[in-house]
């Protein structure tokens, strides 16, 4: 069974999206994930890297380490406005 990702997809009620299917090809699981706490990670390798509308200049330099980031939930209203 092939496993898929969809990145991009910002509301599920609209088909306006630039969305993307991306094919996972290896999971790293966390070996202590567990559904019931929110500390958890899983990481997904897919088969071709997903495109951002932004462009990054090649030389950009990036973090060896993985950065945390938090983030506030917004509703469809103010991700709109």
């Amino acid at each position: 069974t092939s496993l898929w990702v969809v990145a991009r997809e910002f509301d599920r009620d609209s088909n306006a999206e630039n969305i993307q299917v991306l094919q996972i090809t290896q999971v790293f699981k966390n070996p202590k994930f567990s559904m019931f706490t929110i500390n958890n990670i899983t990481l997904l390798k897919v088969a071709t890297p997903p495109t951002s509308p932004r462009q990054w200049p090649p030389d950009a330099k990036t973090p060896n380490k993985l950065q945390p980031v938090s983030l506030p939930l917004l509703s469809n209203a103010e991700y709109q406005s």
